[in-house]
C-alpha cells in the first residue's frame, strides 16, 4: 500500500513537471515571435523595398492605325524611362520585363525591354535610371510590369549593414532581407490612333519652346516661352511629362503664349508639353515639344564674408554655379535701421558687390539683396552642405589696429623706443586711421623675475609713441631679458629684448 501511494506522489510530480515545460515553452515560443516581428517592423521601417520611380503612371503614345487598329507601316517603339532612387556607389540593381498586358490580355514579354542603367545627379543624390522601350503593334492599352532586384544591404561577419545601420543576421531572417530588396511597378502606355479616313486641308497645329536647353541652378525657379499657332481654334496646352506649372500669357488669332515656371531639380529633367486642338482633323490636331533641364549646385566662387571693418573697401563675388550669365545678376545694399525700411546705400547690375564702409561704422548691419532675372536664388555652402537665398548680411565692427615696433635685441636700459598704432595701415583699406590718444595705448615690461618695471609714455605724433623705462635700477647690473607687451585696443605685440 505504502508503495502504491509512494507510486502515485512520483506520478503527480511527474505530470508537474511536463504542464510546466509545456507552459514554459509557449511563452518562450510567444516571446520570441514577438521579438522578431518587432525586428521585421524595425527592419521594414529603415530599409523600404526598392524605390522605383516611372516617368508617369498613365502615358500616351499617338500612331497612324488601320481601321482595325493596326499600326501602318513598321510597328512604332515608345520610350520612357523607370527611375531607381537609393542605390549608393557599392550597391547594385537590375531591373527585368515581368510582363506585358495588352488590353487585359497577355502577350510576350519581348516586346519591352529595359536598358543598362545611368547615374543621375551627384553621386550623394544615389539615383539611376534605366530606359525603357515598348514595341507598339495595335492601338489599346499596354501595361508593362517590371522587375527591380537590387544588393543595398550588404553582409560581412555575421551583419547585415545598411546606410550605416547593423543588424545581427541570427535575428533578422534572410527572406525578409530578400523581400526589401525586390520591388514591381507597371507603366501603363496608351497608343492612340490619331489617323483620318479622309484627310482634311487644314493647317497643322504647331507647338514650340523658346529654350530647348535649360541649364541652371538647383533651387532656382526658371521660365520658358511656349509657342502654339492656332490660338482661333483655342488648342488645350498642358504638361504631360515632367513638371512645373503653365500659365497662359496672351493669345489672339494667330497664336497662343503659354509661361512654363519650376524649380530646376539636382537631376536631369525633361519636360514634355502637348497641345492638342478639336477640328477633326486626327494627327494635325496633335502637337508636342520637349525641352531638357539640367542643374547645378549653387556654389559661391569664394566663402561669403559675414563680418565687415569699417573704412573697408567690401568687393566679393554672388555669383553661383549655374546661373553663368553675369549681366542677369543685380543687388541692392541696404543698412539695417531696426525698422521694416532699411536705407538703400547702394546698388548695381553684375555680380560683384563693391562699396566703401564710412569710417566709425561698428556695430551698424548691412543687407545686400542679390537676383538674378529679378528673383532670388539659393546659396549652398561647401563647408557645411546648407541652403540658404540669396540675402547677406554683413556685420560691420571696427578693424583691428596694428601695432608696429622695431625693437632690437640688445640694448641700453637707458634708451627710448618707438612704436606706431594704427587702424587701417593694412592693404584691405584705403588711407590710414592712426591711434590719436595716449590713453588708448599701454606698455608693460616686465624682468626675468616677473617684476612689473614702471614706463613713461609720450605721443610724438598721431599714431607714433615712444617708451622709457622709469625704474631702471630693477634692471641688474649685469644686464637681464625683459618682456614688453604693448597694447592698443585689442591688438597686443609681444617682444622680449636684452637690456643692460
Amino acid at each position: 500500500m505504502a508503495t502504491r501511494r509512494r507510486v502515485d506522489i512520483f506520478f503527480i510530480l511527474y505530470l508537474t513537471a511536463i504542464v510546466g515545460f509545456v507552459v514554459v515553452s509557449k511563452e518562450r515560443d510567444q516571446r520570441d515571435k514577438e521579438m522578431q516581428e518587432l525586428n521585421e517592423s524595425i527592419v521594414r521601417a529603415l530599409i523600404p523595398p526598392v524605390p522605383m520611380h516611372p516617368e508617369g503612371d498613365t502615358l500616351r503614345c499617338y500612331v497612324d492605325a488601320d481601321s482595325n487598329g493596326v499600326v501602318i507601316g513598321a510597328p512604332a517603339e515608345f520610350r520612357t524611362w523607370m527611375e531607381v532612387r537609393d542605390i549608393g556607389p557599392e550597391d547594385s540593381v537590375s531591373l527585368s520585363v515581368h510582363s506585358v498586358v495588352f488590353d487585359e490580355t497577355l502577350v510576350p514579354p519581348d516586346l519591352a525591354r529595359v536598358g543598362s542603367r545611368t547615374g543621375i545627379g551627384q553621386l550623394q543624390d544615389n539615383l539611376v535610371a534605366f530606359p525603357v522601350s515598348l514595341v507598339i503593334e495595335r492601338c489599346g492599352r499596354y501595361e508593362v510590369t517590371i522587375t527591380a532586384r537590387s544588393r543595398r544591404v550588404h553582409e560581412s561577419d555575421g551583419v547585415f549593414r545598411y546606410r550605416g545601420a547593423r543588424f545581427d543576421s541570427t535575428l533578422v531572417a534572410r527572406a525578409l532581407i530578400d523581400e526589401v530588396e525586390r520591388n514591381t511597378r507597371a507603366i501603363v502606355v496608351i497608343a492612340e490612333d490619331t489617323s483620318i479616313a479622309t484627310p482634311k486641308s487644314v493647317p497643322e497645329l504647331e507647338i514650340g519652346v523658346a529654350r530647348g536647353e535649360i541649364v541652371s541652378s538647383v533651387g532656382f525657379e526658371e521660365r520658358n516661352l511656349v509657342r502654339v499657332n492656332l490660338g482661333w481654334a483655342a488648342p488645350s496646352v498642358a504638361i504631360v511629362r515632367g513638371g512645373g506649372t503653365l500659365r497662359l500669357r496672351s493669345r489672339n488669332a494667330r497664336e497662343a503664349e503659354y509661361l512654363w515656371s519650376g524649380a530646376v531639380s539636382a537631376r536631369p529633367d525633361s519636360v514634355t508639353i502637348e497641345a492638342r486642338a478639336f477640328r477633326g482633323a486626327g494627327g494635325k490636331d496633335i502637337a508636342r515639344t520637349t525641352f531638357t533641364i539640367r542643374g547645378s549646385y549653387p556654389f559661391l566662387p569664394s566663402l561669403r564674408p559675414s563680418v565687415a571693418y569699417s573704412g573697408e573697401d567690401i568687393n566679393f563675388d554672388i555669383s553661383v554655379s549655374g546661373l553663368d550669365d553675369p549681366t542677369r545678376y543685380h543687388w541692392k545694399l541696404f543698412e539695417a535701421t531696426g525698422s521694416d525700411r532699411p536705407i538703400l546705400k547702394a546698388e548695381g547690375n553684375g555680380p560683384r558687390v563693391t562699396y566703401r564702409i564710412p569710417s566709425l561704422y561698428g556695430g551698424r548691419r548691412f543687407i545686400v539683396d542679390a537676383t538674378y532675372d529679378g528673383r532670388r536664388y539659393r546659396v549652398y555652402s561647401r563647408r557645411a552642405y546648407t541652403a540658404d537665398d540669396s540675402r547677406y548680411e554683413l556685420h560691420v565692427v571696427e578693424p583691428p589696429i596694428r601695432i608696429e615696433a622695431a625693437l632690437p635685441v640688445r640694448a641700453s636700459k637707458a634708451e627710448a623706443f618707438a612704436f606706431t598704432a594704427s587702424r587701417y595701415h593694412h592693404p584691405r583699406f584705403r588711407g590710414e586711421q592712426p591711434v590719436d590718444r595716449l590713453g588708448d595705448v599701454e606698455v608693460e615690461v616686465r624682468n626675468e623675475n616677473g617684476q612689473r618695471i614702471d614706463t613713461d609714455v609720450w605721443m610724438v605724433r598721431k599714431g607714433a609713441f615712444e617708451f622709457s623705462l622709469r625704474d631702471r635700477e630693477r634692471i641688474r647690473r649685469g644686464g637681464e631679458r625683459v618682456s614688453i607687451v604693448i597694447r592698443a585696443g585689442d591688438s597686443a605685440l609681444r617682444r622680449s629684448v636684452e637690456l643692460y
